[in-house]
């Protein structure tokens, strides 16, 4: 008769030869081996109808529910903890780009100064051109017939 024991996160099951297979039990947050889970199973259940011939069907029938439904909880589990990954990742990729946000807002700041003094200069410029135009049509109106005070 095998002998299966759970403690402290390991499933242990000793065979009557006093082999032993360990298992996790997935308590570390990592997504589990599916196919350790199966083998464990079935070699429980191979090795139950080997040692116990005389096994009626119910009881076989039980076995493969009860491994189904634990296959099921593994697979579950499994990916409850793909979807927590997926969660964190998000938020991270998150937080990665409010990071390069931030970095950037300096770099906008000084384009922003460059801009203005640039703007500063041309305005100025287009400010002085005019009142040297606006100065030179005040000349030529005051003496029309003299044709260098229009250049």
């Amino acid at each position: 008769m095998p002998i299966i024991s759970a403690t402290r996160g390991v499933i242990t099951y000793a065979l009557a030869t006093h082999h032993t297979l360990s298992f996790n039990n997935y308590l570390s947050g990592e997504p589990c081996c599916v196919f350790s889970v199966k083998r464990l199973f079935f070699v429980l259940l191979i090795h139950c109808l080997i040692q116990e011939a005389y096994m009626d069907i119910s009881t076989i029938v039980v076995i493969v529910i009860v491994v189904i439904v634990l296959l099921f909880i593994v697979s579950i589990y499994n990916r409850l903890v793909a979807l927590k990954n997926q969660f964190k990742n998000a938020f991270a990729q998150i937080e990665v780009q409010l990071k390069r946000r931030y970095d950037l807002i300096p770099n906008l700041v000084e384009t922003a100064k460059a801009y203005m003094s640039h703007e500063k200069e041309t305005l100025e410029n287009v400010i002085a051109a005019r009142n040297q135009a606006q100065q030179g049509l005040s000349k030529s109106s005051s003496a029309p017939g003299n044709a260098s005070l229009m250049q």
